[in-house]
């Protein structure tokens, strides 16, 4: 998950942990909500949220509450952090190489997916290192 306090880039992965994908974009004040009914009709069994190095104090508290929720309604479902430090630098280049055109790498949403899937990416890269 890419947080953000306006919108949130989401991910997922295969049951074998092996490649991302893009899910979707939300609006964060329906990212609990999508996330319960993704869970009802998927297993998950961990959240990984990308988290920059310094966040705000409304970013902080957003997050908390957020956290705080999922706890409560998913009290199962384990909750992990991942540095998201320069992911949004690093979605633009990747959509870049990848010959996506410029008005598209220039949409937030999307642009927050990518991030989802970079974020989601360095946590099962922490999971699985490569030898």
């Amino acid at each position: 998950m890419d947080f953000g306090t306006k919108r949130v880039g989401l991910a997922v992965t295969d049951p074998l942990q092996i490649a991302a994908h893009g899910l979707t974009t939300v609006p964060s004040a329906d990212c609990l909500d999508y996330i319960m009914a993704y869970a009802s009709a998927e297993s998950l069994e961990k959240i990984v949220i990308g988290i920059p190095p310094e966040p705000s104090r409304a970013f902080q508290r957003a997050l908390d509450r957020l956290v705080n929720a999922l706890h409560e309604r998913t009290p199962d479902i384990e909750i992990v952090f991942e540095d998201e430090d320069f992911t949004s630098e690093e979605a633009r280049a990747v959509m870049m190489r990848a010959g996506v055109k410029k008005k598209d790498r220039a949409h937030k949403p999307f642009v927050d997916q990518v991030s989802a899937i970079l974020i989601l990416q360095r946590h099962l890269g922490h999971l699985n290192p490569t030898p």
